[in-house]
């Protein structure tokens, strides 16, 4: 699992599928690992089914059940003021070779890592036109303390084979499997 294309760090999401994406982050890249507390967006679906939602004045959240009602009630006080702060921090250089960041007063969890995804345009208009920050989806996904590099790699590749899934396909056909 050393490959560098397989580790690479995608941190874009076509608006196209924006919030299936997220749901499949939330269900592959959070939800079962032991550290994975929560993703945030400023997006939400606007009816059932909806793949790319729409940007939305507060933060939309899935946080895992699994955790202390304590961590549960201060992950739901996140603002879109803090929300927007901790975004904000995106072209932070990260430690290490991974890269999350290692939050520390912040409006999220001390010492807790994050991994920032943003929007990019639809296709069709990809190189003709730069993303509104204003308009850019963005999403923050929350880990408690990650320990080990084992653990970085398989977060890494779970989030990965959902945002370049072509990839994981390639590696498929490339094993004959």
């Amino acid at each position: 699992m050393t490959d560098d294309k397989r580790l690479a760090q995608p941190h874009t999401c076509s608006i196209e599928d924006w919030e299936d994406k997220m749901e499949k982050l939330f269900w592959a890249a959070v939800h079962p690992f032991h550290q994975g507390l929560a993703i945030f967006t400023n997006t939400e679906r606007r009816y059932t089914g909806d793949p790319e939602g729409q940007l939305i004045p507060r933060v939309s959240m899935r946080i895992k059940k699994e955790q202390s009602a304590d961590m549960k009630q201060f992950l739901k006080g996140l603002t879109r003021e803090g929300f927007n702060k901790v975004f904000g921090l995106k072209d932070t250089p990260p430690e290490g070779p991974y890269e999350f960041l290692k939050l520390v007063d912040t409006a999220l969890p001390n010492n807790s890592y994050v991994y920032f995804i943003h929007s990019v345009p639809p296709t069709e208009k990809m190189g003709t036109e730069r993303v509104d920050m204003e308009r850019e989806r963005q999403a923050i996904l929350v880990y408690s303390p990650i320990n080990t590099n084992l653990d970085f790699m398989r977060i890494i590749t779970a989030i990965n084979d959902i945002l370049n899934p072509e990839e994981k396909e390639d590696k498929k056909d490339e094993s004959g499997s």
